[in-house]
C-alpha cells in the first residue's frame, strides 16, 4: 500500500505486512486440492504450516509491541491502516475469484 510506504513508518509497514500474511495463512490453511502446476502448489505450500504460522505470530506480537509503545495518533493510524488493508485484500480475493469463475 502506497500510504504505508510513503509514510516511511515501521508501525504502518508492519501493520500492512501483518494483514497480508495473516490472511494468506488463513487462506493457505484451507483444504485445497494441490494444483498440478508446481508454481501454484509451491505458493500454497509457502503460506501454510507451522513455520509460516510462527512467522505470522511473530508479526502479531511485534505489531502489538509497537502499538503498545506508540502514541495515540500512531495507534489510530495503525488501526485505520489495518482496516484499509483488510478491505483491499478482500477486494483482491473477490476480483480473483470472480475472474476465475468467469473462465
Amino acid at each position: 500500500m502506497a500510504d504505508a510506504r510513503d509514510a516511511q513508518s515501521y508501525a504502518l509497514a508492519l501493520t500492512v505486512l501483518l494483514v497480508a500474511e495473516w490472511l494468506y495463512l488463513d487462506w493457505g490453511s484451507l483444504p485445497h486440492a494441490t494444483p498440478a502446476d508446481w508454481l501454484h502448489a509451491e505458493w500454497i505450500d509457502l503460506h501454510r504450516g507451522d513455520a509460516f504460522a510462527a512467522w505470522v505470530q511473530l508479526l502479531k506480537d511485534e505489531t502489538d509491541r509497537v502499538a503498545a509503545l506508540a502514541d495515540d495518533a500512531t495507534r489510530q493510524r495503525m488501526a485505520d491502516m489495518f482496516v484499509r488493508a483488510v478491505e483491499l485484500e478482500a477486494e483482491f480475493f473477490d476480483a480473483t475469484y470472480a475472474a476465475g469463475a468467469a473462465q
